[in-house]
């Protein structure tokens, strides 16, 4: 699977009636260590230690997002996990929800999709096995499609061989910004602590 289809057979079914605020850093990391798929948001002012090459941390500009040393942004509780261990300054006010005990029928039906991609494998399928692969990799762009209210599709319908029309990219039916950001914040940090850990290794 790939990175964010993986990340998608992650998603928990989480409990929104059990909110936890933090304003203590300290706390908040110890907390994510034992909840580590929680969901919410961290408020968070930081500084990286020196050396860090690679910032998981990130600010949005009109122009598109910076990954800094140094300042003030909103995060993921994943984003803060990963980013904790390497900051020298740190202030926050969190609000996350930790997972509910039951699984997720995203999760459930990702996990099935790679079960089937496996089984056609074995059996020399090769169509099947292409087709499951590109549902699950289209997964995460049908929970984010829509997000960016800027971007847009090409129009079949309205388009004619001697004019394309281009028209705003619509929700998807599954549209979901909480799940798309989860993904993401799974996908993307740990990515970057890989290239850290690696340029460790050189």
């Amino acid at each position: 699977m790939s990175a964010y289809s993986t990340s998608l057979s992650l998603v928990p079914a989480w409990d929104f009636n059990s909110v936890q605020i933090f304003t203590d850093s300290r706390k908040l990391y110890e907390y994510l260590k034992e909840y580590p798929l929680s969901v919410g948001y961290v408020n968070i002012k930081f500084k990286f230690i020196e050396g860090v090459m690679y910032p998981s941390l990130c600010i949005k500009y009109e122009d598109g997002l910076y990954f800094v040393k140094e300042g003030e942004t909103i995060c993921t509780p994943q984003e803060f996990l990963i980013s904790y261990p390497h900051l020298s300054e740190c202030e926050v006010i969190a609000k996350v929800y930790h997972p509910a005990k039951k699984e997720s029928v995203v999760s459930i039906f990702t996990r099935e999709l790679k079960i089937a991609r496996e089984e056609a494998k074995s059996q020399g399928n090769s169509l099947e096995a292409a087709i499951l692969k590109l549902t699950l990799n289209s997964g995460y762009g049908k929970f984010a499609q829509g997000i960016n209210e800027n971007k847009k599709s090409l129009n079949l319908k309205d388009s004619t061989p001697e004019r394309l029309v281009s028209t705003p990219m619509p929700h998807s039916k599954i549209f979901s910004p909480l799940i798309a950001s989860f993904v993401r914040a799974l996908t993307q940090p740990v990515t970057k602590e890989a290239i850290r850990g690696l340029k460790i290794l050189e």
